[in-house]
């Protein structure tokens, strides 16, 4: 066991023309603001598969500004870790409730075949670094993975299961193999995009939040979501599909369109339309049987295009901006059992097939 505990204000471990290797156990107990594991010159800091290494600074943060390589144990008991130089991973890493992993500045971070992540803490990039995600990983329940900035890439080149919460905020978030959620994601102005086909997958249980922000939400991969998925902020642009099997809630949205030349929205679950004006699905809506409700003082549209039901239903007490034409689906104000006034600014069409449920409130009392 090695334990660096400096005992004045210099805490800096310098290598110069060296090679570190931990096989046992590397504790790190730093108490000054900011404490630093410096390569002068090219030196390698190598953590075994047998390796432990504890950043547990008794104050101030642990700094280690040259690539480290880890194949063992990475704890980071409290407070911050930075990694200042890029690094390979095929072992575990914990950090701890309140502590966190912070790499930036254009440094990669490589996940590879092993990694394993645990702990309530933070792995944090920023400021133009990257996580390529090599080998498939899961985030486990309450694990953050927080990714922000312009020029901060995550890229998903093995199956990435997010059973704790991925942030990405102004982000370019690559996929060569399928992203799935099952606890949440939060996409803030941040561009989606796949190579091969890959998807973006919510299951049922897990929530995908979008906000396109101030210069929009490019979903440029094929989304399925079997959760729950909120639009509630910006624009949202998309040249592929969106599958939406469960629910697709509209929140608190004024002047704001879902659009993309070639991109479609498929509805086989349900489309809530709450507490929003003039927003627009610009790209193609396909009725698959699903239903769409716009809520009350709520007005939805799909750009001027004609709304076909063909097994589907629209209902609530908002208002549709465009005509409808009901082929075999269900218009109902109000909605399924409760009264209402839904408002079709524009044409009507009910052809044989189509169904349309009004109902009546008893006045008797």
């Amino acid at each position: 066991t090695m334990t660096w505990r400096p005992a004045g204000p210099t805490s800096d471990f310098a290598l110069s023309n060296a090679s570190f290797t931990n096989t046992g156990t590397f504790n790190i107990e730093t108490a000054d603001l900011d404490s630093n594991i410096l390569e002068f010159t090219a030196s390698t800091f190598t953590n075994a598969s047998s390796g432990v290494i504890n950043s547990q600074p008794l104050a101030g943060a642990v700094r280690i500004n040259m690539p480290i390589t880890n194949n063992g144990d990475l704890n980071v008991v409290n407070s911050d870790l930075f990694l200042d130089g890029s690094s390979l991973n095929t072992g575990s890493i914990d950090i701890a409730s309140g502590a966190r992993i912070s790499v930036s500045n254009g440094v990669v971070l490589a996940l590879n075949a092993g990694t394993a992540l645990s702990g309530l803490g933070t792995l944090e990039l920023d400021g133009g670094a990257t996580l390529d995600v090599n080998a498939p990983v899961l985030v486990p329940a309450g694990f953050i993975l927080l990714a922000i900035g312009p020029g901060t890439s995550l890229n998903v080149n093995a199956q990435l299961d997010v059973n704790g919460d991925l942030i990405l905020d102004t982000v370019d978030l690559s996929l060569a193999a399928d992203l799935v959620i099952n606890g949440s994601a939060d996409l803030l102005q941040s561009f989606l995009s796949t190579s091969n086909g890959s998807r973006l997958i919510v299951n049922a249980g897990g929530t995908l939040n979008l906000d396109g922000g101030a210069t929009g939400t490019f979903l440029n991969a094929d989304v399925i979501n079997d959760g729950f998925t909120a639009w509630a902020g910006g624009s949202l642009n998309s040249e592929q599909t969106f599958f939406n099997n469960s629910v697709f809630a509209i929140q608190n949205l004024a002047a704001v369109g879902y659009g993309g030349e070639v991109g479609v929205f498929n509805n086989s679950g349900s489309v809530f339309v709450t507490n929003s004006t003039q927003v627009d699905i610009f790209i193609s809506y396909v009725d698959a049987g699903g239903n769409l409700d716009i809520g009350s003082a709520s007005s939805f549209g799909l750009g001027g295009v004609d709304l076909v039901l063909n097994s589907g239903m629209l209902g609530g007490d908002g208002s549709f901006e465009g005509s409808v034409i009901n082929n075999g689906g269900t218009v109902n104000p109000g909605g399924s059992g409760t009264t209402g006034i839904l408002t079709i600014n524009g044409d009507f069409t009910n052809t044989a097939g189509g169904f349309v449920e009004i109902d009546v409130n008893d006045d008797t009392g």
